[in-house]
């Protein structure tokens, strides 16, 4: 198990996340393994992994699984589910913790969610219509499959604050979760 805490990210389960393989290797302190499963502990504040003491992690990360690595180390996880983080004890630059499953209330109908994801990748094709640069990104954006890998990949562009990401990853309840998404993205988009 490899322990990667991040900062200022948007993570939700079910999503593929990529990353740089230089930068993971700076959050992971290691080199990605596939099939290897990683833990994402959240940072209350930006801080170098060799700075970091127990407090300064949420109680409440996710959990992943290492399912690509390019030629350059480039590194795609698919996230699985929540955990709650317990029993942090850092050795040098080893973070050792426990990580045990949280509920998921699934409260969204499928159908739904499916609805407003269209309609926000719609919305954000509209806005990306006029810009020289977004053929490209029209592109990009049409690959996404749902709210959460939508979200997620604006993670550094919406206006929402690191403590409005914790949230996220905190709330339990799926409906009340994509509520929060679309509103943090509609926000971006205005």
């Amino acid at each position: 198990m490899t322990v990667a805490p991040f900062y200022n990210l948007i993570m939700v389960p079910g999503i593929t996340i990529y990353f740089q393989g230089e930068y993971f290797h700076e959050i992971a302190n290691k080199e990605p393994e596939m099939g290897e499963t990683v833990i994402f502990p959240m940072l209350k504040e930006e801080k170098d992994r060799r700075d970091i003491v127990p407090e300064d992690l949420f109680p409440i990360g996710m959990s992943g699984v290492v399912e690509s690595v390019d030629r350059e180390g480039n590194v795609g996880i698919r996230t699985v589910s929540r955990v709650d983080i317990s029993d942090v004890k850092i050795e040098g630059e080893e973070i050792l913790l426990e990580a045990s499953g949280r509920p998921e209330i699934q409260d969204l109908d499928e159908k739904e969610e499916q609805q407003r994801f269209k309609d926000m990748r719609n919305a954000l094709l509209s806005f990306l219509r006029d810009r020289q640069w977004g053929l490209f990104l029209r592109n990009y954006v049409r690959q996404w499959s749902s709210i959460g890998e939508m979200v997620a990949a604006m993670s550094y562009q919406v206006t929402a604050d690191n403590e409005e990401k914790y949230e996220i990853l905190a709330t339990d309840s799926v409906s009340e979760r994509t509520d929060h998404l679309e509103r943090i993205f509609y926000e971006f988009l205005e």
